[in-house]
């Protein structure tokens, strides 16, 4: 709701690029139960990216980001601030994906990065597993504000509710301990 009152649009149906990111993100936190899938350490993003900088083109088809407090690169950071509420902000995963994409787009940019940014043409797709947070939603602002002339569409689910109807597979099943031979 907050992003509709930003000013964004609905989309008629899913768009076949959330269905792609949400098993992507299925297939990496297959092992998170519900409280942990709305934690800040439990959301999992997804972004693709297909971007015009300049002459030179960026491209993501798909990268799975999870939470990480650890420090990156201290000037593309300060581009996509965090906001500090109750607790560090700063490794979550949405902010994590869109901060490692405005590096990629800052590593190809050649001239007046200023300049290039504001240039920059093209879409970013970004998912969530669980709605995003205020300091998520502040990041997606300021990324718009740094690219005003992409498309940008976020898609994000309810953990709570989505966690529930997820699918047990095969794949997801892990043995840990030594096995007899009869067993195998």
């Amino acid at each position: 709701d907050a992003l509709l009152a930003a000013g964004a649009q609905r989309a008629p149906t899913t768009a076949e690029w959330m269905i792609e990111a949400r098993a992507a993100v299925a297939d990496t936190a297959w092992w998170s139960c519900p409280k942990a899938a709305v934690s800040s350490q439990g959301v999992v993003a997804f972004l693709s990216a297909e971007l015009q900088v300049g002459a030179r083109r960026v491209a993501d088809p798909g990268t799975v980001y999870q939470a990480d407090d650890a420090p990156g690169l201290v000037l593309v950071e300060r581009l996509l601030q965090p906001i500090y509420l109750q607790v560090p902000r700063h490794g979550h995963a949405e902010r994590r994906a869109l901060v490692a994409l405005l590096r990629s787009v800052l590593q190809t940019a050649a001239g007046d990065s200023s300049t290039i940014l504001q240039e920059t043409t093209g879409f970013v797709r970004l998912y969530a597993s669980h709605y995003l947070c205020i300091s998520c939603l502040a990041v997606l602002a300021q990324l718009k504000r740094q690219l005003p002339k992409i498309l940008l569409e976020v898609g994000c689910d309810d953990a709570w509710s989505s966690w529930r109807h997820r699918e047990a597979e095969a794949k997801h099943v892990l043995r840990v301990g030594l096995q007899s031979e009869s067993s195998v």
